[in-house]
Formats: C-alpha cells, structure tokens, sequence
C-alpha cells in the first residue's frame, strides 16, 4: 500500500487512484508544519452508519498507513530508493520486537 501511495502522489499510478486520496494543505498560522505530504481521510460518500468494510478502503486506510511513516522515507526522490529505505525500516521495526522479547526468554 505505501508504494501505491508513494506512486499515487508523485503521478506514477492510474489516475483513479489519486482520485481516491487527497494532499492536506497546511493553514497560514500553521505554516512550521514538518511535512507538506501528509494525506487527509475524505469524507464518506455514504451515511453514518460506516461498515467495517468501509475501514479497509485504500481512501481511509492509505493516509493511516501513509501519515505513519517518517518523514525521510516519504520524501524519498525516486521509487528505488522508497522501496529501500521502506524495507529498512520495516525490517528494523520487526527485528526491534523480535530482539526485545527473545532477550526476555533468555
């Protein structure tokens, strides 16, 4: 997801995919924000009452996932280097968790 989300904002994926996802434009008093790419939820096109199903949408679910990653992996220059630096990240994250509870075992 956060690949078609990287592809999405820099006009590397269909065009009805950025469709579905919107840039959050930062207020004047506001303007010390520390990134410009972050992705705001739409608004529902259905009623109140929301369905689980609903959650999972890449309109709702892709700016959770998006807005979650730092800064220095949105803003990577290319594609190549996105998938690196995601892959790095995510690997540390796993062997973070992995590290901290096999050293408790032990």
């Amino acid at each position: 997801m956060c690949l078609l989300v990287y592809k999405t904002l820099n006009g590397l994926s269909p065009e009805y995919l950025s469709d579905l996802i919107d840039l959050r434009q930062p207020k004047m008093e506001n303007m010390d924000l520390k990134d410009d790419r972050d992705l705001t939820k739409l608004k529902a096109k259905h009623g109140p009452g929301v369905k689980e199903v609903t959650k999972s949408a890449f309109s709702v679910a892709a700016p959770i996932v998006w807005n979650r990653l730092p800064i220095y992996i949105r803003t990577s220059p290319s594609v190549e280097l996105f998938n690196s630096r995601l892959k790095t990240y995510f690997f540390s994250l796993a062997y973070h968790l992995l590290f901290k509870y096999s050293s408790r075992v032990f």
